[in-house]
């Protein structure tokens, strides 16, 4: 196998049982194979001295003038190279666009000077000796003129055949009519003669790096017989960059360098008051307030001064406030923990709850948002065959709404005993709290009276969410199955009409009663938690008992709401009926 290199292409040619023309390809050099490796040992070592490292970074003190050299200085050296650079480019497009108008004018000159007869005249190799070519050569060369005119490009007159490029007149007078190899990287060269109009860029060859401006020239038919092109070398431009940059690493040096002399005096003008302050803040900080710092300077941190010497003053006056209200508030506190036990100790917590009800199965479980809450749940025995439920949602939170849940609690006590319509129960209830309610508190409630041998319940819905019923592990909204009106919350106003409903409860089939703390909750998506959501963790587990299902719906609340704070009481309450008797 051999190998060959095309210079004009840049192609790898393998010469084999197969040839092969490779066109990508990549060479590492030392240089960057160092650097990976430096990159590589620094990650190496920071692996294995990582805890080292982490402890040096956090007991690292770094001054103050220190920290102002690494806020500003790199703000200043990008911005004043950001600066340099934008000018340099502009000085460089100005370059650019000074060749090219200069290439654009003596192309336009050539081209109106030449005659279409004599270039067409050059027709064959031999037509190098004859009087046309050499006019055409002097014709270009005075106009074109490199030798008095600095800065003039150099000239090549391309013939054109068939769409190739062939050598034409030149100012080296070499051959004509010989083809030139074209390398397809060089696009303004098969631009120039497809589209017919005036083309520049830059190229490289092996002799280097070329700016051109290419030229069309067309026959009476139209068609492009010669190229002119006026190239110079991009050197000079990469001479002046390279003079630009290190015009700007010297102003930002210089810069940076005094930049950082004014940091250094400023900041020890600075920090010499800001060191007697800190030493009169720690001797504050033992405790002993009747220390003065005094005035440092007639400036801002005179004024810091004088703010700590005020300080002083209502710390000592704020530290004999403090003791009295920590000692007030830690007596609200154990009285406000007196007092949820109080009324966590007022509701049901023993499940099964009453032995007189075995053919019916509950549990309840309440969460309140603060120390106090408004929601309840309440069962009892209203006779041998009648068992009463509910479950209340007083509006606000805390201890107010806690005081008059007690109230309704007891009220709803009182008028529910050997009544079986839990509409008139209700409906006096209401009456009741309305006549004297100064607070404006009301109560969303959801009551019902069960027979306990057939499963009929009779329920009143006072502006409480329905609940859901759960029939073989699905469940199904109360509207689903019978028509009901949901009258107005009690509290509010006296003399309202409430409606009885009738549901008639199979075997093994549940009602869960909930307060609006189950569905309300949102998450940091602000979406809400709604009935789909509650119904599918209802769903989820259909053969769990009362217990398991109440306790799996808050664990599900509390992965919806994880990391945010309870925002409204929760109250869940499952009764299901066992069977006919």
């Amino acid at each position: 196998t051999m190998y060959s290199f095309d210079l004009v292409n840049k192609s790898l040619v393998i010469h084999g049982v197969n040839f092969t023309v490779c066109d990508i390809y990549q060479a590492t050099p030392w240089s960057k194979l160092l650097i990976l490796m430096t990159v590589a040992l620094t990650l190496l070592v920071i692996g294995v001295y990582a805890g080292k490292l982490a402890r040096f970074w956090v007991n690292l003190r770094l001054p103050f003038f220190v920290k102002l050299l690494v806020l500003f200085l790199p703000v200043l050296v990008f911005s004043g190279w950001c600066v340099g650079d934008w000018v340099k480019d502009i000085m460089m497009a100005d370059l650019e666009v000074e060749f090219l108008r200069r290439s654009a004018n003596l192309a336009r000159a050539v081209v109106n000077t030449l005659s279409l007869a004599d270039i067409e005249g050059i027709a064959a190799p031999e037509d190098r000796g004859k009087p046309v070519y050499e006019k055409v050569y002097q014709t270009i060369t005075r106009l074109v003129d490199t030798k008095n005119v600095s800065r003039t490009p150099k000239w090549v007159l391309h013939k054109i055949h068939d769409g190739k490029f062939y050598f034409g007149v030149n100012i080296w007078r070499g051959p004509i009519f010989e083809p030139v190899i074209v390398p397809k990287d060089r696009t303004i060269f098969f631009a120039v003669v497809k589209e017919k109009t005036c083309q520049q860029g830059r190229y490289s060859d092996e002799q280097g790096q070329w700016f051109s401006y290419l030229t069309p020239i067309l026959n009476a038919r139209g068609e492009v017989i010669y190229v002119l092109e006026l190239y110079r070398p991009s050197e000079e431009f990469d001479r002046a960059d390279h003079e630009a940059n290190i015009q700007v690493l010297q102003v930002v040096g210089a810069t940076t360098l005094f930049t950082a002399l004014l940091v250094l005096v400023f900041s020890y003008m600075f920090t010499r008051p800001l060191r007697r302050l800190i030493q009169g803040t720690r001797i504050i900080s033992t405790g002993d307030f009747d220390h003065r710092i005094g005035t440092l300077s007639r400036d801002e941190v005179g004024d810091l001064a004088g703010a700590f010497d005020q300080m002083a003053v209502d710390l000592g006056r704020y530290t004999q406030d403090l003791a009295r209200t920590t000692a007030e508030k830690e007596r609200i506190q154990s009285e406000l923990r007196l007092a949820r036990r109080i009324q966590q100790d007022a509701l049901p917590t023993i499940f099964p709850p009453i032995p007189e009800a075995g053919n019916v199965e509950i549990f309840a479980r309440t969460e309140p948002a603060k120390e106090v809450g408004g929601d309840y749940y309440d069962f009892f025995l209203i006779d041998e065959n009648h068992i009463g439920v509910v479950v209340a949602d007083v509006s606000g939170k805390g201890v107010p709404a806690g005081l008059f849940m007690m109230r309704t609690r007891t009220l709803l006590r009182s008028v529910m005993v050997n009544n079986l319509s839990a509409a008139e129960a209700i409906s006096k209830t209401n009456d009741f709290l309305s006549i004297d309610n100064p607070s404006a508190h009301f109560v969303t409630v959801f009551y019902f009276i069960c027979n306990m041998k057939t499963g009929l319940v009779t329920f009143c819905n006072a502006g409480h969410p329905p609940p859901l019923i759960i029939n073989q592990g699905k469940t199904f909204a109360l509207a689903d199955r019978v028509k009901f009106h949901v009258s107005p919350a009690i509290g509010v106003m006296e003399e309202i009409t409430y409606c009885d409903g009738l549901l008639q409860l199979e075997e093994q089939e549940s009602l869960l009663v909930f307060t609006d703390g189950v569905t309300e909750p949102v998450n940091f998506q602000d979406e809400m938690f709604g009935e789909a959501r509650l119904a599918a963790a209802i769903e989820a587990h259909p053969d769990r008992s009362t217990q398991a299902i109440c306790n799996h719906i808050f664990a599900e609340l509390g992965r919806f709401q994880k990391g945010l704070d309870q925002f409204d009481d929760i109250t869940v309450l499952m009764f299901k009926f066992l069977k006919h008797t």
